[in-house]
């Protein structure tokens, strides 16, 4: 099958001298190569052809099929096949100078050995070639096209997003509307689980809250785009809109959720994320029709940030306890907390700021900004702008931090 991905990219991004692309499944800065740039290009085209950002998975390691394999697939597609999540195409891909030759195709066979996926393709941005197993041997398969293998072989395809509309302000406030609001769902495809937006549990004020912020982050209308912030330390570059979001956190959980994504400079000049997105962790099972409430009870702002180095959650903001609630105000303040390999103490952070960005300091904890209580939300309203401008510096300050602590212990 002939395909024609572009040998320069959409999008990029400087950081120390070097280009970096932003990967659409990972959601990582990662570094531009030609190899990369086809590997890039076939994942747009799978997306393009219907398959949903959960069924793709990046650089694979061997070792999570068969322990202690060395090597990586580029991709692995998976299908559904009764309700169970099976690999259905591993694609091997190759800068758009390399032939496809016998070499590349015994390394993919080679991988394959591993995965057993029934279907195997190897790629360099201008031919893409599928093979199947029959009788023990691989034989070339043709399809028109992805759209056409995606249809015929992928039984669960999504969206990557579902649209938001934004709330009304008396429907937020409305107590008989957030209790239908306790079984909203976030608007990532992750089949066949699915975050609620809200925890049940909450007091009525943080459901509130929670709905606010999720009008600031999903609603992309021309009225309610970041135009520009007022960080100490970052400066706006574009605001992406939603977009597809992966993180591990810590304590082994991964969230793949739609985030609103700022791209951001730093003094330097070099370009980082940081990404928004509001949910619980309990999670609906289409499957067995079941929810399965979580440890982790309240509504959380997460916020993701990524740069070249790293990819994590700098701060799972647990709204229902951070956010103080005043008489028409909301105040929005944090205790320190933070894990660098195991929990440390609150003191850290905060000695750390007040060397480095002491304004962020109240009283011996961290100070964010604070919200008026009765109004609707919008990116450009100055407080909305002063508290995401301060989280932004706070979650910069929380990885320099993190950084300087990772190479001390490594220096030893």
């Amino acid at each position: 099958m002939r395909i024609n991905i572009p040998l320069e990219p959409k999008e990029c991004y400087q950081s120390k001298g070097k280009t970096y692309l932003l990967c659409k499944i990972r959601q990582k800065v990662i570094w531009m190569n030609p190899e990369e740039l086809v590997r890039q290009g076939m994942i747009e085209l799978l997306l393009e052809a219907g398959l949903s950002y959960d069924l793709i998975d990046v650089e694979v390691p061997m070792s999570s099929f068969a322990k202690g394999r060395p090597g990586r697939a580029d991709l692995i597609v998976y299908g559904h096949t009764k309700g169970e999540r099976k690999v259905l195409l591993l694609i091997e891909c190759k800068a758009h100078a390399i032939s496809l030759t016998d070499n590349v195709l015994a390394q993919a066979f080679q991988y394959n050995a591993i995965v057993n996926s029934p279907y195997v393709a190897v790629v360099n941005g201008y031919d893409l070639h599928f093979y199947t197993q029959v009788s023990g041997q691989y034989t070339q398969v043709e399809f028109n096209s992805i759209i056409e293998f995606v249809a015929n072989h992928n039984t669960y395809t999504e969206p990557s997003a579902e649209e938001w509309y934004r709330l009304d302000i008396k429907e937020i406030e409305d107590e008989k509307f957030l209790e239908t609001a306790n079984d909203f769902f976030t608007m990532a495809p992750r089949y066949p689980r699915r975050h609620y937006l809200l925890d049940v549990y909450s007091q009525n004020w943080v459901k509130s809250l929670s709905l606010k912020l999720e009008n600031v982050f999903y609603d992309t209308s021309d009225a309610n785009r970041f135009e520009s912030l007022s960080s100490k330390t970052s400066k706006l570059i574009e605001d992406k809109g939603i977009r597809f979001g992966k993180y591990s956190t810590f304590g082994g959980y991964t969230f793949t959720e739609m985030y609103r994504f700022l791209v951001l400079e730093d003094e330097a000049g070099n370009f980082f994320t940081v990404n928004f997105a509001i949910f619980s962790y309990d999670v609906y099972d289409y499957e067995t029709e079941e929810t399965y409430e979580s440890s982790h009870r309240g509504c959380y702002m997460m916020v993701g940030f990524d740069n070249p180095e790293i990819s994590c959650h700098s701060l799972e903001y647990k709204l229902d306890h951070h956010v103080m609630k005043e008489p028409g105000r909301l105040s929005f303040w944090h205790d320190g907390r933070i894990t660098i390999t195991r929990r440390r103490k609150n003191s850290l952070v905060i000695d750390y700021l007040k060397g480095h960005q002491p304004r962020l300091v109240v009283e011996n904890k961290v100070f964010l900004g604070s919200l008026s209580d009765n109004k609707s939300l919008y990116s450009n309203d100055p407080e909305v702008i002063l508290l995401i401008s301060n989280i932004i510096d706070y979650a910069v300050y929380r990885e320099r931090l993190k950084a300087e602590i990772r190479q001390n212990e490594r220096d030893g």
